[in-house]
């Protein structure tokens, strides 16, 4: 189901279907383009978006103002994922390389890099401030790692993999992601708080870890067959699979909040194969949407306390950010 009307996307998106939501479209004032990538409780906004020299960071309140920044001395910055209490986590360029960076709530920073001081990319952030991403290594392979609370970054693996990256972090410290092995075969994985891993499969093959909420549930996408589909997966090991619908080619759970609502997107299989952004509750009804000005894709990428944010694409392919909420 999906209703457009003069730039706003009015959806029911509700567990009922009973309460109509609506879609803003958003940049940052002067951006070429806007990315927008994570959010928290209170509707704080994390993001990235370009200007007239590079990328930038930006937190844009519920209110709908800007705050832009870069860590100190950095030539810019992707901001990647902000906690509920306003802690940011991202990565910066400087002349010597990239870094990851966590901004604290007052708007100090810290930079860190991998073990042998790589470059690396986080990728989420705990309420507890534990960063998890990917970083590249020397032995030229990617690997996940966690940041601790003290500044200590810890390198980690499944057994026997060639590429690992860490996605999500769980309320216990626990870390979920993906990784190839050697046969180049996809896997999900999940690193309990005591350093043991689980590996995740769900489907025939191609299982890709995405997210996990504060119950363990977790989200994604995995391979039926010849098909891409979304999963939720519960704590107790058992798994729901999901497309968006007739006509959908692939999709991907990509967020997850605490009720198990799931948000992400899907390709149609017809001219010109956009992308459409999807809400999944957890009683498996689906809405689909896409924003009034994103001709060439929409993409939820998270949702937190019944709000979703993402990416939308115009005619040009210029990337804008958007907010859905009640």
């Amino acid at each position: 189901m999906r209703l457009t009307v003069s730039g706003i996307a009015l959806l029911a998106l509700s567990p009922t279907c009973a309460q109509a939501y609506t879609l803003t479209e958003f940049d940052v004032p002067g951006a070429s383009s806007t990315v927008a990538s994570g959010i928290n409780v209170s509707g704080q906004i994390v993001g990235s978006y370009n200007a007239c020299c590079g990328s930038h960071s930006f937190i844009r309140d519920l209110s709908g103002t800007f705050t832009t920044f870069d860590p100190p001395d950095a030539l810019g910055s992707v901001a990647r994922a902000i906690n509920n209490r306003g802690d940011v986590a991202g990565y910066a360029y400087y002349y010597g390389g990239t870094a990851g960076f966590l901004r604290t709530a007052d708007g100090t920073a810290v930079t860190f890099k991998g073990p042998n001081s790589e470059p690396l990319v986080p990728n989420a952030i705990s309420n507890t401030d534990l960063v998890a991403g990917l970083y590249y290594g020397q032995d030229q392979m990617y690997h996940a790692f966690l940041r601790q609370r003290n500044g200590k970054v810890i390198s980690f693996d499944p057994p026997g993999s060639t590429f690992t990256e860490a996605r999500g972090i769980g309320p216990n410290g626990e870390v979920v992601g993906f990784f190839n092995d050697a046969n180049d075969a996809r896997h999900g994985f999940l690193r309990h708080s005591d350093g043991s891993i689980e590996v995740i499969d769900v489907c025939d093959s191609a299982t890709t870890v995405l997210a996990t909420n504060s119950l363990g549930e977790m989200t994604g996408s995995c391979v039926v067959g010849n098909s891409q589909v979304g999963f939720l997966r519960e704590p107790d090991g058992s798994v729901s699979t999901f497309d968006a619908g007739a006509g959908t080619i692939s999709a991907s759970g990509d967020s997850i909040q605490k009720s198990g609502g799931t948000v992400g997107y899907a390709f149609t299989n017809s001219y010109p194969y956009n992308s459409l952004g999807f809400f999944r509750t957890h009683a498996g009804a689906i809405e689909t949407f896409q924003a009034p000005d994103g001709s060439n894709g929409t993409e939820a990428v998270s949702i937190n306390g019944w709000r979703i944010i993402g990416v939308y694409y115009d005619y040009n392919f210029a990337a804008h950010g958007f907010l859905v909420k009640p």
